[in-house]
């Protein structure tokens, strides 16, 4: 993903747990985007840690895109993640054409413009 990031130049910060995804969110610093990783490791996974960031942005009137990611292409799952409070869903492997238009889709900073390699 780091490298997907750098190839259409945007910094991307990378977390192991969804506990280390809340913690990231609720500090100081704010984020364009999330690429939620269904199968995140450690305490909770990605459906988990969306609702539990949708509950944290409730009274703050900000909502962060979160688009999931996963190798898990069956039927249901992409309405099981709009469920869960998911945006978007992108199914692996993708292209660094599909990873792009994901991030122009959800990403509108007129600061910040995506490159198209």
């Amino acid at each position: 993903m780091r490298l997907l990031a750098d190839r259409v130049g945007l910094v991307a910060h990378i977390v192991e747990t969804g506990r280390e995804a809340l913690a990231a969110l609720s500090g100081d610093r704010s984020y364009a985007m999330v690429f939620m990783d269904w199968k995140l490791s450690g305490d909770m996974d990605g459906l988990e840690c969306t609702q539990q960031i949708r509950e944290m942005e409730k009274g703050r009137g900000t909502r962060v895109p979160v688009v999931a990611v996963t190798a898990k292409a069956m039927v249901g799952d992409r309405e099981q993640c709009l469920a869960a409070g998911m945006d978007d869903y992108l199914s692996k492997p993708f292209t660094l054409e599909q990873f792009t238009n994901m991030v122009q889709r959800w990403v509108r900073r007129s600061d910040e413009r995506v490159r198209t390699p």
